[in-house]
């Protein structure tokens, strides 16, 4: 634990809707666009591109996905910690950590990475 608070900077990777367009700019000021890297999830270089454009290492990068293995896995791959948002609560088992809810997400983001089959982490 530390007595620092965490430090956040707010990405969206988007297919082709820019934040600003789903009303969400202001708390996403950093958008990275497939078609303009190039690449599309689950590919690494997408997550990379979105690091690099918020200037951290992927290690102190967290992603958090709706979709388990294009978003939660293949950020993780990356190298980020992909959290998956289970809101269908399909249950499925993957060593990323795993919420159902928002207010269930806050401590997956910080705490050890678990396998999950349940819809507690």
């Amino acid at each position: 634990m530390t007595s620092r608070p965490l430090r956040q900077r707010s990405l969206q990777l988007s297919s082709g809707t820019p934040s600003q367009h789903v009303g969400l700019a202001a708390a996403l000021p950093y958008v990275t666009i497939s078609s303009e890297a190039g690449v599309a999830k689950p590919d690494g270089r997408i997550f990379a591109a979105a690091c690099d454009q918020l200037g951290l290492d992927p290690s102190r990068v967290a992603y958090i996905g709706d979709r388990l293995h294009t978003d939660a896995e293949a950020a993780t791959r990356a190298g980020m910690r992909g959290v998956w948002l289970d809101r269908e609560r399909i249950g499925a088992v993957t060593p990323v950590p795993r919420g159902t809810t928002l207010t269930e997400l806050p401590p997956l983001l910080t705490g050890p990475t678990r396998h999950s089959d349940s819809s507690n982490i």
